[in-house]
């Protein structure tokens, strides 16, 4: 995990040898952007989701109701990000490509490293709707969400609500394995429910969209 940055106090001179308060230095560097765990509140499952909407990137949580959808926060210079939680969400849509799995993206991307962006989406298959946090981790928007590192993925549940957080591991397949039981325990009401399927009904038929509402028109955000 990569953590927001935090301030860190100003080393005073103690006498240790140089290569020793390099080491300490360097150790503390290291300690202030990798997250040894998981350190922010976690958000109470069964609640309803926190608003996610962003029109210029096509994203719009509240508008699919009624399918699950995985919320990832990312960045394209977070390591773990790149090593681990993209290769495992990629998985898990090409796997579930038409079962009414939808995902969505939030990057943490600041000015200084939005150029880095669509080649990381390109690299790790990404196509599917990202919205972009100008200010990083100070950006309002990520603040309902509790994250306060990254990569962070969530599964909201067809009804809205969360069903299951903190679905990284310590790798590609640990990472994959746990969002692959988070949305088996999805019951066909759209709560989480143990031992039972991933029940997200597909996108009906016109017929069928016609005969039982009114309005068939898709939600907005992309499928796989």
């Amino acid at each position: 995990m990569v953590d927001a940055p935090a301030s860190a106090p100003v080393p005073r001179s103690s006498g240790l040898p140089g290569m020793a308060a390099v080491v300490v230095i360097v150790l503390a560097a290291a300690l202030s952007v990798w997250a040894v765990q998981r350190r922010h509140p976690t958000l109470p499952l069964g609640r309803p989701a926190p608003a996610l909407c962003d029109p210029v990137a096509g994203v719009d949580l509240a508008a699919l109701r009624g399918r699950p959808v995985l919320v990832e926060f990312f960045a394209s210079w977070c390591p773990p990000c790149a090593r681990i939680a993209a290769p495992a969400v990629a998985a898990v849509a090409e796997a579930h490509a038409g079962d009414g799995l939808t995902l969505i993206g939030v990057a943490l991307e600041r000015p200084e490293t939005r150029a880095d962006l669509p080649p990381f989406l390109a690299r790790h298959h990404i196509d599917w709707p990202v919205s972009i946090l100008p200010l990083g981790f100070d950006d309002p928007a990520l603040a309902p969400w509790r994250v306060r590192s990254i990569p962070a993925l969530f599964l909201v549940a067809p009804d809205g609500t969360i069903a299951a957080e903190d679905l990284i591991g310590s790798s590609v397949e640990e990472s994959r394995d746990r969002i692959e039981r988070a949305l088996a325990a999805l019951s066909p009401t759209g709560h989480a429910s143990p031992g039972t399927g991933l029940q997200a009904k597909p996108p009906a038929s016109p017929a069928a969209s016609s005969a039982t509402s009114p309005d068939s028109s898709p939600p907005d955000g992309r499928t796989r």
